[in-house]
């Protein structure tokens, strides 16, 4: 029975992360949509530690993956962007996996909350900078992160 209700969680699992993988915007609607209710979540299973990184596990790193891989397999994207900033974006990558590895990180968590930091800077950039380079109707949806017509399929 256990075994049942495993593959079914994969499955189900594995289906939201490929409805979040063939359009990052899904996964940012329902992160959103979610988010009111993660304490109700929290509370319903009795504080159980793991409740609290439900939201990472179900939305955050698909979106986080999905956004990032939008960029590999669409270069054109990034036409325009520039090197200086590219290549600081990947010193403080390079930093902050360095710091993770630290032995003196008090906590593993603490270093997986660092780099979600360092994921969540690095779309910032990525999208401020796409829409100056685009267009000024793009810089008011992306300055809060919401889905502009040029990332639309």
């Amino acid at each position: 029975m256990i075994t049942m209700q495993v593959l079914l969680a994969a499955i189900l699992l594995g289906w939201l992360y490929a409805l979040i993988f063939a359009r990052w915007q899904r996964g940012l609607y329902w992160l959103v949509t979610y988010l009111p209710f993660a304490g109700a979540v929290t509370i319903a299973m009795n504080l159980w530690w793991p409740s609290l990184l439900l939201k990472d596990i179900l939305f955050v790193i698909p979106l986080y993956i999905a956004f990032f891989a939008r960029f590999v397999f669409a270069p054109e994207c990034l036409a325009g962007f520039p090197r200086r900033v590219a290549y600081l974006m990947l010193c403080l990558l390079i930093l902050t996996l360095v710091q993770a590895r630290n032995s003196g990180v008090a906590n593993p968590i603490m270093a997986l909350i660092g780099l979600k930091v360092w994921f969540s800077i690095c779309r910032s950039v990525l999208s401020l900078t796409h829409s100056s380079i685009h267009s000024s109707e793009c810089s008011v949806c992306f300055a809060c992160s919401w889905p502009c017509r040029s990332f639309r399929r």
